[in-house]
């Protein structure tokens, strides 16, 4: 789990905002599904999901809600 903290924390720049951790980990697994790399798959997540107008102090919160999404639906490996 704290390694894909970590690899959420440091997906692409637009992660120093915040963005949408469900639509993020929807599209991650979505991604991973079709057998696409774990940076690829996390970039485009990101992309799909940064909300510019969420509050950065959500950021931590969004983090974690992510990587659990993630974790519960094994997408990971």
């Amino acid at each position: 789990m704290k390694h894909l903290l970590i690899a959420l924390l440091l997906a692409t720049p637009v992660a120093a905002q915040s963005f949408d951790p469900i639509a993020y980990g929807q599209r991650f697994c979505q991604l991973k599904q079709l057998g696409v790399d774990d940076a690829a798959a996390r970039k485009a997540a990101m992309n799909y999901a940064y909300k510019p107008d969420a509050p950065a102090s959500r950021r931590n919160a969004d983090i974690t809600t992510a990587a659990n999404y993630i974790v519960d639906r094994n997408c990971h490996k």
